[in-house]
């Protein structure tokens, strides 16, 4: 347990982990095989960011590591050998706002940003600069853009905003989109464009996967529901509204018929494709359905006995708090691959576990 981490992410084979504590830098320890953050070695700081370090994405092909933050920079992060660190590439973004989102595409070939000033961006490395150029995606969405994502042939991406939208866009890029594929949206050749559109009536938006044809959408306050685009079409096909039970704000594909979602129940959960449909399968928690057995202490007294809390408000005798027995205590933050077939979550208050599926 550390104080605090809003982002982490691991190299390929899990042997070393980049985490954002809320601060401006970077810290990457080597974890030595072990799971606990007690045993976990730092061994390099990035420093470059001015403002809070808010997003990280270690890309398990390249190495690169890519690092974003409310100071509106975006950097690639390289490991030398003469150094021995990491040192930074340029990123050539004109951005006013803060990033929000930044994710690799699985080649670790080009990035996509998305941001507080409504624009999303798609970064590649010019050799004849030796920087990462990037171009804009304009005006497709009319809020912040909460959440980006490529889908795994990396010519479009999914993004979702603040204005109850979200899209799949066409990213192509001829120096780096080279190879043939026969993948859903394996055709397109545009960018910038609007592929498939989904909107809420009510309810925000929080975050997204994308894998293949299939766009799962996390509803804070509402619900999680899946979406099914046909490419050919370019249009949603299907929508299936998954549960309206379970407050999920973060969520990731595990092939083609797992997806792990989690959020405000501190708790993961597994949903499988069977015969088409998706379903729960499974919480990974197991203290999920269990309750914690406390009470609540005001000094000496206990604080449920004091039943009078304002003069014209009374709690009835029955009430009595409940929490859930679940590792996590606050809200999973984060949810991002370990090693072969693990996941690891964390939270606001500094907890880092994993998780087998």
């Amino acid at each position: 347990m550390t104080d605090k981490v809003t982002a982490i992410s691991f190299n390929k084979d899990g042997s070393q982990v980049a985490i954002c504590t809320g601060e401006k830098e970077i810290l990457i320890y080597e974890t030595k095989g072990s799971k606990k953050f007690a045993d976990w070695e730092q061994i390099h700081i990035l420093k470059e960011h001015t403002q809070k370090a808010a997003v990280i994405d270690w890309n398990h092909e390249t190495g690169l590591i890519l690092t974003g933050s409310y100071d509106r920079s975006i950097f690639v992060w390289k490991y030398s050998d003469e150094h021995a660190k990491y040192l930074p590439q340029m990123v050539n973004m004109d951005e006013k706002l803060a990033i929000l989102d930044a994710k690799w595409n699985r080649q670790g070939t080009k990035f996509v940003v998305g941001t507080s000033s409504k624009r999303i961006y798609v970064g590649t490395y010019s050799a004849k600069h030796g920087w990462w150029a990037t171009e804009e995606i304009k005006k497709e969405h009319k809020s912040s853009v909460l959440a980006v994502e490529f889908s795994p042939n990396g010519r479009v991406i999914a993004s979702v905003s603040f204005d109850g939208t979200c899209k799949i866009l066409s990213a192509y890029m001829k120096d780096v989109d080279e190879e043939e594929t026969k993948t859903p949206f394996g055709d397109v050749t545009t960018f910038g464009e609007c592929l498939a559109n989904l909107s809420v009536n009510f309810g925000l938006i929080m975050s997204l996967g994308l894998h293949q044809e299939i766009v799962f959408v996390m509803l804070l306050m509402m619900e999680l529901s899946t979406s099914e685009m046909c490419p050919q079409e370019r249009k949603v096909k299907s929508s299936n509204i998954l549960t309206k039970d379970y407050l999920s704000s973060k969520g990731r594909f595990i092939g083609d018929d797992k997806f792990l979602a989690v959020g405000y129940d501190k708790a993961p959960f597994l949903f499988k494709k069977s015969a088409d449909k998706w379903s729960l399968d499974k919480v990974l928690d197991k203290g999920f359905d269990k309750f914690k057995d406390f009470s609540a202490k005001v000094g000496s007294k206990d604080f449920f006995a004091l039943r009078e809390v304002e003069s014209d408000i009374k709690i009835d005798d029955k009430f009595k708090m409940k929490e859930r027995d679940t590792k996590h205590e606050n809200t999973i933050q984060y949810l991002v691959p370990y090693g072969s077939g693990e996941l690891c979550t964390c939270d606001d208050n500094g907890n880092i576990f994993f998780w087998k599926v």
